[in-house]
């Protein structure tokens, strides 16, 4: 679970004082993992991490939604959420139950076209300092694990080269990017039309 604080949109001292600072943005990470992968050999790196508290667990081969589920209401009911972006191919069950509790959940699909902007802005953010982290070790090797390369249209997509390289962390970040770039967007002006992020299904 991405989630991702945007400063201008924050009303407290500490947000004005990362503004001053030319921050932007200040993202953090929850993870989650069937109990049952830690004990794989070659996972050594989630054990470490599951050790460290950068990793929960849930029990059996398969994970507990459920859980997820009570971590985000809980979430929202500390902070104002402005949305929570879910992919439609892993998590139609888990968003019915949120949007039963009155949360809003907005689909955004894995695309080329949704996600190309944002890798570029995450770039800029990275290479300007603009964004802000809590020194997440998951992350970091998620970033690590990507591998972007534009097509003839310049556009640009995050790959992985091998399964075992994981980028989700990545992705979810992308996802709660690209929402705000819409809603900045629309501040703006006239915010593009939903359509036009959702224009070639690209499987990974």
């Amino acid at each position: 679970m991405e989630i991702l604080f945007r400063m201008d949109q924050c009303d407290c001292d500490l947000a004005r004082e990362l503004l001053d600072e030319g921050i932007k943005y200040v993202r953090f990470g929850k993870y989650w993992l069937p109990e049952s992968r830690l004990e794989l050999p070659e996972n050594e790196h989630y054990r470490t991490w599951k050790k460290l508290g950068w990793l929960d667990t849930t029990e059996g081969n398969i994970i507990d939604f459920n859980e997820i589920r009570d971590s985000i209401l809980g979430f929202c009911s500390n902070f104002q959420v402005e949305y929570v972006a879910y992919d439609p191919n892993q998590a139609t069950m888990l968003v019915t139950s949120l949007i039963s509790e009155g949360v809003t959940c907005i689909e955004v699909r894995p695309t080329v076209a949704n996600f190309s902007e944002p890798m570029k802005t995450l770039e800029a953010l990275i290479q300007s300092k603009a964004i802000r982290h809590d020194d997440d070790p998951i992350m970091a090797w998620a970033i690590s694990n990507v591998v972007a390369r534009e097509n003839a249209k310049e556009e640009v997509y995050p790959r992985k080269e091998v399964n075992e390289a994981k980028i989700d962390p990545v992705v979810a970040h992308l996802m709660a990017l690209a929402r705000w770039e819409l809603i900045e967007w629309s501040e703006e002006g006239p915010a593009p039309k939903e359509e036009d992020f959702k224009v070639e299904e690209v499987q990974f």
